[in-house]
C-alpha cells in the first residue's frame, strides 16, 4: 500500500494567507476501508530541522480522527504569522491499523510589506448574526472561509437604513479555504456618512454569512 502524500501547500512554498487550506492524498488502494487521519502542524524555530520541530515544538494543530483529505485552517486556531516557517505531517489509519505517514513538508507565510494594512481589522464573515459592527472608511475588509470551494464570491452590500443594495460591486475571485478580502467603495459615491451597511455572502449551499459596518469617511 502506498502511504498518504501531502499536496498543498507545496513543500517549501510561500503562501500569502494566514488561514490556508491543507490538502493531502489518501493512501492507495483503500477500497472499502474507512480511513481517518491525524494532522500535526508546528512552527519551525531557527536552527531546527523539520523532524525536530514536529517532535519538540508545541503544535498549532494536532488533530485526530479527520475523515476528509483536506482541512480548512480553523478560524479559532492561532493564526499563522507572516514571515514564519511551518512544518506539517499527516498519518493515516483504518480500524486502529496504520496505513502510513506522509513525508514532512514545510511552508512559509509571505511577509506583509503593506505597512498601511497593519492596523486594519479583518472580521470573519459568520453565519451567526453578531451585534457588533466594524468601522469602515469606504473599504470593506473581511475574511471569508470558502468551504464550498467556489471560484467567485456571491455577495451584496446594502444600507440598513434604506435597504437599498449597492450596484456595480467588483467581482471577487476566491481560493479554497480562508480568503482575506476587501471591497473598495471609497470613490463610488454610493455610501452615506453615518450609515450602517450589511455585507451578506450567500454560498452555493444557500448558507448566509453577514458582517455589519458603520461608514465614516476618513
Amino acid at each position: 500500500m502506498l502511504p498518504p502524500q501531502l499536496s498543498y501547500p507545496a513543500n517549501e512554498s510561500v503562501i500569502d494567507i494566514q488561514y490556508p487550506v491543507l490538502i493531502w492524498i489518501p493512501p492507495r488502494p483503500i477500497e472499502g476501508m474507512l480511513v481517518t487521519y491525524n494532522l500535526r502542524l508546528v512552527e519551525i524555530l531557527k536552527g531546527q530541522s523539520l523532524a525536530e520541530a514536529l517532535l519538540q515544538n508545541p503544535p498549532l494543530l494536532d488533530l485526530s480522527g479527520l475523515s476528509n483529505t483536506f482541512l480548512n485552517y480553523p478560524v479559532d486556531a492561532t493564526p499563522l504569522r507572516a514571515d514564519a516557517h511551518y512544518a506539517w505531517q499527516v498519518s493515516a489509519s483504518s480500524g486502529g491499523q496504520s496505513l502510513g505517514v506522509t513525508d514532512m513538508w514545510s511552508f512559509t507565510v509571505k511577509k506583509d510589506n503593506d505597512k498601511k494594512d497593519d492596523n486594519v481589522e479583518y472580521p470573519v464573515a459568520t453565519k451567526v448574526a453578531k451585534e457588533r459592527f466594524y468601522l469602515t472608511d469606504g473599504v470593506f475588509h473581511f475574511v471569508y472561509n470558502n468551504t464550498a470551494n467556489e471560484t467567485t464570491l456571491s455577495y451584496t452590500i446594502k444600507s440598513m437604513t434604506t435597504a437599498k443594495q449597492i450596484s456595480g460591486l467588483p467581482v471577487i475571485k476566491l481560493k479554497p479555504g480562508m480568503n482575506k478580502l476587501k471591497v473598495d467603495l471609497q470613490q463610488s459615491g454610493m455610501l452615506k456618512s453615518g450609515t450602517y451597511y450589511n455585507l451578506q455572502i450567500r454560498d452555493s449551499r444557500q448558507q448566509l454569512y453577514k458582517i455589519t459596518y458603520y461608514y465614516t469617511p476618513s
